[in-house]
Order: C-alpha cells, then sequence, then structure tokens
C-alpha cells in the first residue's frame, strides 16, 4: 500500500482512473450519498456507496477521539511557550511549603501546571489570592502571581473572569511606563486592552460585562491586534508602537516592568487562563473560549 493517495472530488466518475487514488463521487442527481472508489496502482478501482451521514458519524467520531482530552487536544496546537491554569478546578495548588496541596479556602504559592507548560509563581505571602470556588479571588488591592511566561512580538492571552463593578483593573498585564503595554481587563465593567502605545482609552469594547463571567481575550503578531470577550470579535486593528520582549505579566494586576511595581489590581475570580508567544488564530481563540466557558 502506498504511503500517500491522491483524492478527487467529483460529480461523476471520469473515464480514466489515475492508480492509487480516492475518488469522492458527489452524484448531482443523488445528493445524500456520496460514491468513494479506491485505485490500486493500475487503476483498477473498487467501489464503496455509503451515506453521506455515514461519513459524517466517521469523522464526527474521528474527531470526538481525539476530542476524549479537549484539553490536550486545544494544547497540542500550541507550537510556543505557553502557561495554562485552571484555577478552579485543577487540584494541583500548593501551599507555601511547596508540598501540601492547598485546599478551597488555602492561599495559593504555587500554581502546578500538570500539562508541560509555563508556571504562575507567587512571591510573597501577603499578595496571595484565595483559593475559592469560583477560582482564585483577588482583593483588588494587593493580590497578584506572577506569568511564567515573558513578552514576545507575537503573544495570545486569554483569562476567564468573573466581572464587577468599579474602575480600572487588570486581569493580566506589563507595561513599561507610557509604552511596551500588555494588558486587558475592565473600566467600570467595559472590556478593555492595552498593546504598544495604545492604552484602555485607546482600546475599547464598548461592551459592558458587570456582572458576567466570561473569557477577555487578547492576541497580537506585532502588525495587528484583536481582542474580544468569548468568541466574540470586538478589536481589530493595527497595532500602534511595539510590545518589548522579555517582560514578566501580572495575573491580577498591571506590572510595571521597570520598577516591579503593581496597580489597577483585580477585585474578584480569576477562574482560567491561557497566555503563549504566538498570536493564535480566531478558530483557536473561539476553541479556547468556547472549552472554557464549558467547563
Amino acid at each position: 500500500m502506498p504511503d500517500v493517495y491522491r483524492v478527487h472530488k467529483t460529480t461523476a466518475l471520469p473515464v480514466t482512473l489515475q492508480g492509487n487514488s480516492i475518488y469522492l463521487v458527489a452524484p448531482a442527481g443523488s445528493p445524500d450519498y456520496v460514491e468513494v472508489y479506491v485505485t490500486n496502482s493500475a487503476g483498477d478501482a473498487t467501489r464503496h456507496t455509503p451515506r453521506a451521514e455515514d461519513i459524517q458519524a466517521m469523522i464526527d467520531s474521528a474527531i470526538l477521539g481525539s476530542l476524549a482530552d479537549p484539553l490536550g487536544f486545544l494544547i497540542s496546537g500550541l507550537t510556543q511557550t505557553f502557561e495554562y491554569h485552571d484555577f478552579q478546578r485543577d487540584p494541583l495548588f500548593l501551599t507555601t511549603n511547596g508540598q501540601t496541596l492547598a485546599g478551597v479556602s488555602d492561599p495559593v504559592g504555587l500554581a502546578v501546571d500538570n500539562r508541560g507548560g509555563n508556571n504562575a509563581t507567587q512571591p510573597t505571602a501577603a499578595a496571595r489570592p484565595i483559593r475559592s470556588a469560583a477560582g482564585l479571588d483577588f482583593n483588588g488591592s494587593v493580590q497578584y502571581l506572577l506569568s511564567g511566561i515573558t513578552t514576545s512580538t507575537a503573544m495570545t492571552a486569554l483569562v476567564m473572569v468573573t466581572v464587577g463593578s468599579g474602575s480600572t483593573q487588570f486581569a493580566l498585564g506589563v507595561n513599561q511606563g507610557s509604552s511596551d503595554r500588555f494588558y486587558l481587563g475592565t473600566a467600570n465593567g467595559e472590556v478593555v486592552w492595552g498593546v504598544g502605545n495604545e492604552n484602555t482609552s485607546d482600546l475599547t469594547s464598548g461592551f459592558d460585562a458587570t456582572g458576567q463571567t466570561g473569557v477577555i481575550w487578547l492576541t497580537m503578531d506585532g502588525s495587528n491586534i484583536r481582542g474580544g470577550w468569548n468568541g466574540t470579535e470586538l478589536l481589530n486593528k493595527g497595532q500602534v508602537g511595539a510590545v518589548q520582549e522579555g517582560m514578566t505579566p501580572a495575573i491580577g494586576a498591571l506590572r510595571n516592568q521597570a520598577t516591579g511595581a503593581r496597580g489597577d489590581h483585580w477585585n474578584g475570580p480569576i477562574r482560567q487562563m491561557l497566555i503563549c508567544q504566538e498570536a493564535l488564530m480566531t478558530e483557536q481563540v473561539a476553541a479556547w473560549s468556547s472549552y472554557m466557558g464549558g467547563l
């Protein structure tokens, strides 16, 4: 059996058939059926006539087989360094001694990603958010984590949050003074972002997420930026200004790379997050948003 077959899609079987080929024939008068012909090296064909719904069932079965581990399937599509955490359900959270699994109400010392990605770390006891049934509860004043991912020219971040009311607060972010911005959050409940030289006044969504639970996301590739809420794109424009490589974002706050200071802390739960050093495609962002929202 050859390693490669040519695949031909047509409405009628050609008079002359190529060898080592698969012909998918959907007769114009029979839209519910598709005929499948498989040829050997001499061009001799074996005919099969499965129903279209049977073929779809086989396709669905193959997809579902690969999605038996949906998170593993999504992660397999990432090509660059990433960090993913399910703060709401993953039991692999360690207390400060690094040995005992944290209980629901325990402070988090280190969030361990069991998928081979980077880890979010907690540098001080005072800044530790508290685990709850909703994920990690950040108090809006001093609590944060440090991401294990640093910024690069291409980036994607998705953070599943519950949005409260209040002034500007960031679920994930870092900047270097008035430029080199990379952050996402809300301002009085409205989903906002900052990238390069543009801040939350420039990159607004017009979408008020107050009281809702969902995924705020942002992608950039050095030329364009996109952002949204769940599977809906709310921002798509050219990027203005670069983002310095090698900066460390905070989770639950905006971190100044030059001083290490944090501000505009998130007030409320953060349930899940993904940050990676690549600009995910629209389909990937939608799949990640759907996965996070479906848990």
